[in-house]
């Protein structure tokens, strides 16, 4: 389970393309509405990928460059917010330009790369399991993930398939993360042996329950700064 004040992220990021993200989730019927991170390296600059579950239905967005983003929603797939545990797998298909998304090993829609994503992309910072390099409170994972993996190939229906018991020793195989049984702790292994580890790492921008005080004094004031990078960057006539 995840919170909005820890992420796990191995140190260092793939030095491979990723074309195949798989993951066994179980979100309740209660969060159907909200936004939940499995797999993200937003808010690193270029070269990012996000995997989500986006009020039920599979995202994914991917920025290729500045300027050149893109995202593929799967709406056809259905909610899965059931309260159930889920295989979830998004394959890039670089043979026929297509994002295809595969929900207990069938195979349920695919969406055209019509211009992002149509090279192969190496993913510039480490993937956070759970959320994102971000201080945004809201889009840790809401409910249970017990397994994932990442692949550098575009795995078939047969091989998600076979996924669903275990991708271990499978082709193409960069990182596999067994969370079933895990106790909570300062690492999530990965038992590939590539060394890609999943650190426990707390995001010291949020105050802990533990350290709130009750407020007596309710004479203050608030001096805002808008964040203007983006602007600047942009915008800047």
């Amino acid at each position: 389970t995840f919170s909005a004040d820890t992420l796990y992220a191995p140190e260092g990021s793939f030095d491979e393309v990723a074309n195949t993200f798989e993951a066994w989730i179980k979100i309740p019927k209660s969060e159907r509405t909200k936004r939940s991170f499995i797999l993200s390296n937003s808010w690193t600059g270029n070269r990012y990928i996000t995997i989500e579950i986006k009020s039920g239905t599979p995202r994914v967005a991917v920025t290729e460059a500045e300027n050149k983003e893109a995202s593929w929603e799967f709406k056809e797939v259905g909610n899965l917010c059931t309260g159930g545990w889920i295989h979830v797998a998004i394959v890039r298909d670089p043979a026929k330009l297509t994002l295809n998304c595969y929900v207990n090993g069938e195979l349920k829609q695919s969406l055209p790369i019509t211009d992002v994503w149509k090279n192969e992309i190496v993913f510039g910072e480490p993937l956070c399991i759970g959320g994102q390099w971000n201080t945004d409170s809201s889009i840790y994972f809401k409910g249970q993930m017990k397994e994932i993996a990442i692949f550098s190939t575009s795995r078939s229906a047969a091989e998600i398939k076979a996924d669903m018991t275990s991708p271990k020793g499978a082709e193409g195989l960069l990182a596999h993360y067994d969370m079933s049984g895990l106790k909570p702790g300062d690492v999530i292994p990965d038992i590939t042996g590539n060394g890609y580890d999943a650190k426990r790492q707390e995001n010291i921008l949020w105050i802990k329950a533990e350290d709130k005080k009750p407020v007596s004094d309710y004479a203050y004031s608030f001096a805002v700064i808008g964040d203007t990078q983006v602007v600047a960057d942009r915008y800047a006539d």
